[in-house]
């Protein structure tokens, strides 16, 4: 037995549960709040800093140079990768996203006031937790320090998630608005466009028509033109949002 199976084995009922919830997290490093979205905890729940003090302890977890957390080497994470991925796992991971929903609405309003942004929708239960963002250079910050997972997430919300996945890419604008990485944005739009039909989600089509149209600007006018275009069609004012 490996000693990460032992050193997981001896962990009490409550951290056992939250390291199998972190491996389901995309990213390189994770944030107490977080933990607490995945547990399904609230933001001031000992429980949760108790669990991560016992994780840190046997060294299944550790704290980066910047104060966030992440799994000890690459076989930590593995295995708890490989614990996340049972179904039971999902309302954790459902609970996760919506907590980078409920972030990135919280960062995109204070960086773009002057947008129109949709009221959001969320499922989960659980107590709300939003990351610690109170002004526009700590959301631009909470932003880059998100991108890598939001990246990699991406690929999960879209086929897991499709409701949760077009609002995150909606939420995001003023980072395709600032980084001009058109393959991501492109890709994220294309993924955001299906999941919002899947959904049914006419609001959402029509703005998923118009931000991919504004981004496919740069790289395909043809494509643009077509996107706007639907979007014109698809709304209900005859204008794109």
């Amino acid at each position: 037995m490996s000693a990460v199976r032992r050193a997981y084995d001896a962990l009490p009922h409550y951290e056992q549960s939250l390291f199998r919830q972190l491996g389901c997290h995309p990213g390189p490093h994770f944030t107490r709040l977080q933990a607490c979205a995945l547990s399904g905890s609230s933001a001031n729940a000992v429980t949760v800093d108790a669990a991560l003090i016992n994780l840190l302890a046997v060294r299944l977890i550790k704290r980066t140079a910047s104060g966030l957390f992440a799994f000890h080497d690459d076989a930590v994470r593995a295995h708890a990768q490989q614990l996340a991925a049972a179904p039971q796992i999902e309302p954790a991971e459902r609970r996760l996203y919506e907590h980078y929903l409920r972030s990135a609405a919280k960062a995109a309003r204070l960086l773009d006031p002057g947008r129109d942004h949709l009221q959001r929708r969320y499922e989960s239960t659980a107590p709300a937790v939003v990351a610690r963002i109170g002004t526009p250079e700590t959301a631009w910050r909470w932003i880059v320090t998100e991108q890598a997972a939001l990246c990699k997430g991406f690929c999960r919300t879209a086929l897991t998630y499709p409701c949760l996945h077009w609002q995150l890419v909606d939420e995001l604008w003023v980072l395709w608005e600032r980084q001009r990485d058109h393959q991501w944005a492109m890709e994220a739009h294309h993924t955001g466009l299906q999941a919002a039909r899947a959904c049914g989600d006419q609001l959402g089509i029509v703005r998923m028509l118009t931000s991919y149209g504004m981004v496919a600007g740069a790289v395909d006018p043809d494509l643009a033109g077509d996107l706007l275009r639907q979007a014109k069609a698809s709304s209900p004012c005859g204008e794109s949002l």
